[in-house]
């Protein structure tokens, strides 16, 4: 999130390559808590670090070179989580700047913001979720994407020319129900007083 060192960084690219083809933007921090023993500063940490990259990304990146730019978002920046009002947010000011991105830069550009489900353990044991969080989503039937297949799911959403979506939802859950849902209460178009 540092201004100078961004466009620093990048400029001494530029000046080594003959230009950038693909960014992954997958920076993040995550301080869960509920929104009323949030402080101001675990806030802006968890915001600023996703928003603000990609803001500076913006800024200094030539899309003219680029071929893919994409965002590691979240499907709680789209659907919400309890304990993550700030992470919630960055991932979905993210996936709204990928569509703005995706406006301002056109058809040279391919734009995609992946919305990923929770991640499973690793080989080496390390993942996103506790025994007890993976519990958790089970019981809400979201399930954890394995790494291999996430991977390949960002492959070939990458390489897969024909799908001009900028959100991708990647993961196993109930999101269609969730989508039918809020189709159901943005369509309610009668909220005056009788």
């Amino acid at each position: 999130t540092d201004d100078d060192a961004m466009r620093q960084l990048l400029d001494s690219i530029y000046d080594q390559y003959a230009g950038i083809n693909a960014v992954v933007h997958g920076a993040g921090v995550i301080e869960d808590k509920l929104l009323v023993d949030k402080t101001s500063d675990s806030w802006s940490r968890v915001v600023e670090t996703k928003v603000l990259g990609l803001l500076l990304l913006q800024k200094y990146l030539h899309p003219e070179s680029l071929r893919f730019f994409t965002v590691l978002s979240s499907v709680a920046g789209r659907y919400g989580n309890s304990g993550q009002s700030d992470y919630a947010t960055a991932n979905e000011l993210m996936n709204r700047l990928c569509c703005q991105l995706s406006n301002n830069w056109g058809n040279k550009v391919r734009v995609k913001a992946f919305c990923w489900g929770p991640w499973g353990r690793l080989t080496f044991g390390h993942g996103m979720v506790t025994e007890e969080t993976e519990a958790k989503f089970a019981r809400r039937s979201i399930f954890l994407v394995s790494p291999e297949t996430g991977s390949r799911h960002f492959k070939d959403e990458l390489t897969h020319e024909g799908c001009h979506n900028i959100e991708i939802i990647c993961g196993e859950g109930p999101w269609e129900q969730i989508e039918a849902d809020i189709g159901r209460i943005e369509n309610i178009s009668d909220w005056k007083d009788k």
